[in-house]
């Protein structure tokens, strides 16, 4: 294509940045691209764009995320410049810098184009993540008084003592696929990394954190659901759907238009749970793994 470049990422490339990344997923949160692209949330080892005549079409990056040692790459480009060889020059350039490690990435379920150009690179699928959605409006379960103490916790609220606490239920009582299957690091300090404004619901057994779930407390957006957990030995009493209900009416209090999560497919618990609760499949992520040479 004539008039083709790729050159480094500049501040002012944000705009273009944001609206490439919102023609493929109308969701996603400004304060949270805009963290991605100033390197707030990860290590960024490769970031590029592609221009046509000086104009910007498309963006690869390489970042190492907080949750996992893994890179992971991101490719997007715009629709009206598919079909051209821009991904692929991106592509091909990433991995003559970084194929041989291993390398993660995800792509819309929504269109198979995307796992198909994914696959040409050798990406392979290992999870099938199932975004849901709940509606303010169909918020109507209660939680019930199961003997324990509930507590719904600003940023500001979540004091070092009950950061350690929590952080201890969330690495100890890890059982869903993400880490066991990815190797996730989730704690406090991760998902904070990802937040806005977080919200935390904790359930305690005197000063034992047992039970937790958290949200991305986006203005004027649906609330992004974190990560769920019950410690061991306490599963089985009720103590998901309870913190869950929680934290759905306190955020109907504040204004929330709904919540959104997303679970892995084989997570039949968690998401026959969501169900139950009123939540409806919206799309899904396809998780991807590149095996490296290397690592």
């Amino acid at each position: 294509m004539t008039g083709f470049a790729i050159r480094e990422w500049v501040e002012g490339d944000f705009s273009r940045y944001f609206d490439i990344r919102r023609s493929v997923d109308p969701t996603v949160d400004a304060d949270y691209a805009a963290r991605v692209f100033r390197g707030e949330i990860g290590e960024r080892l490769l970031h590029q764009v592609a221009t046509v005549d000086g104009y910007v079409v498309a963006f690869v990056i390489v970042i190492v995320m907080p949750m996992s040692d893994r890179p992971m790459m991101g490719l997007v480009v715009d629709e009206k410049f598919r079909g051209h060889g821009i991904g692929t020059a991106l592509i091909e350039g990433a991995l003559t810098q970084f194929g041989d490690r291993t390398l993660g990435s995800s792509c819309r379920d929504s269109d198979p184009r995307f796992l198909t150009f994914a696959a040409r690179y050798g990406f392979e699928v290992k999870q099938h993540g199932i975004r849901s959605r709940l509606d303010a409006a169909d918020v109507h379960q209660a939680p019930i008084d199961l003997g324990f103490t509930f507590e719904v916790l600003t940023d500001d609220e979540l004091t070092p003592d009950k950061e350690v606490a929590v952080s201890e239920l969330m690495v100890g009582g890890a059982t869903n696929p993400e880490v066991t299957e990815l190797g996730w690091r989730i704690d406090i300090a991760t998902m904070r990394k990802f937040l806005t404004h977080g919200i935390w619901v904790v359930a305690w057994d005197g000063d034992k954190a047992i039970a937790h779930t958290d949200a991305d407390m986006v203005p004027d957006a649906d609330w992004q659901i974190g990560f769920t957990v019950v410690a061991p030995g306490y599963r089985g009493r009720g103590l998901s759907r309870n913190i869950k209900q929680i934290l759905h009416q306190y955020g109907v209090q504040q204004g929330a238009p709904g919540f959104e999560t997303e679970n892995e497919e084989r997570n039949t618990a968690i998401r026959s749970l969501n169900e139950s609760m009123g939540y409806r499949v919206i799309g899904g992520d396809y998780r991807l793994i590149r095996p490296g040479t290397t690592s």
